[in-house]
């Protein structure tokens, strides 16, 4: 009878063991988790950064150019077509190259 409880007591140390080991291994998993998670969000609110980043710079350089495209074709027709008078147009009778807004197409 002593060897019957000997393999009693052996089963229950191994299952003993099973369940210590688990509890062991869902404590390292619980500790390892949040410190990944935290890792990962690091690192995806790095790339979102990067991108908008990258999409700011090129939509301002867009505005800069568009500006710039817009100072140069004022200064090339300014001289050409007249200073751009504010209320001016037909209605006022302004002249556009000699010609009266009435004589215009």
């Amino acid at each position: 009878m002593n060897k019957v409880s000997e393999k009693t007591t052996g089963k229950e140390e191994e299952s003993g063991s099973g369940s210590r080991r688990f509890w062991e291994l869902l404590d390292w998993l619980t500790k390892l988790i949040p410190g990944l998670a935290t890792i990962a969000v690091a690192v995806i609110a790095h790339n979102f950064q990067s991108s908008m980043s990258t999409t700011t710079l090129l939509s301002e350089r867009e505005k800069a150019d568009s500006q710039l495209r817009a100072t140069m074709f004022s200064d090339l027709i300014g001289p050409i077509a007249g200073p751009n008078k504010a209320g001016g147009g037909c209605g006022s009778r302004t002249h556009f190259g000699g010609a009266s807004c009435t004589q215009l197409p």
